[in-house]
């Protein structure tokens, strides 16, 4: 296509010459290049469709050291929009919404227990990857005063809280109070 495009740039009687056919035909070779070139670049400019050099600067955006052994390519793409994505305000929704993105749909439940500020996810697919992002997630969006505890939901389990497989940890982020809130 590129060699009929350059045909068509010279002059008319510059056509059926042998030596400015195989110009043009040398030249085609650098136009298919450049036209690589340009899709990678066009490829780089979305998270989706970025090459593992331009993940590599993007996470430098955030501080993130990739584990290339342990983390696949999709995981780091997933990683890095739900970075770009973490804007205030938060919701439950919005944390529904990033649990779908990095677990998948139906592969987690949230249980709230609003009077004690308690929040508690189950994950099915377990992974270390997966878990740390979720943390990470928990640690930037929830407020200070409320606590969670991520825990593994077991393969065969229905979607409920009461059959835990593995606690990940304890809960985390309590606030002790040194001094007594008096109220009038």
């Amino acid at each position: 296509m590129v060699l009929e495009i350059l045909s068509n740039l010279v002059p008319r009687y510059f056509h059926d010459i042998r030596e400015i056919d195989a110009q043009i035909a040398a030249q085609q070779a650098q136009f298919d290049e450049l036209g690589q070139w340009i899709g990678l670049v066009n490829d780089n400019f979305f998270i989706q469709t970025a090459d593992d050099q331009t993940l590599t600067v993007l996470e430098g955006l955030f501080n993130i050291l990739a584990d290339r052994t342990t983390e696949d390519i999709n995981f780091r793409r997933a990683r890095l929009l739900n970075m770009f994505a973490t804007a205030p305000p938060f919701t439950l929704y919005f944390l529904y919404g990033r649990l779908v993105s990095l677990v998948g749909r139906g592969m987690f439940h949230v249980t709230i227990d609003y009077n004690n500020y308690y929040l508690q996810i189950g994950i099915r697919n377990y992974s270390p990857n997966i878990e740390n992002e979720i943390v990470r997630l928990l640690t930037v969006i929830l407020p200070a005063h409320m606590e969670y505890n991520l825990f593994q939901i077991a393969p065969t389990a229905e979607m409920t809280p009461l059959i835990i497989a593995k606690s990940f940890a304890a809960p985390t982020r309590r606030i002790v109070y040194t001094t007594p809130i008096n109220n009038p």
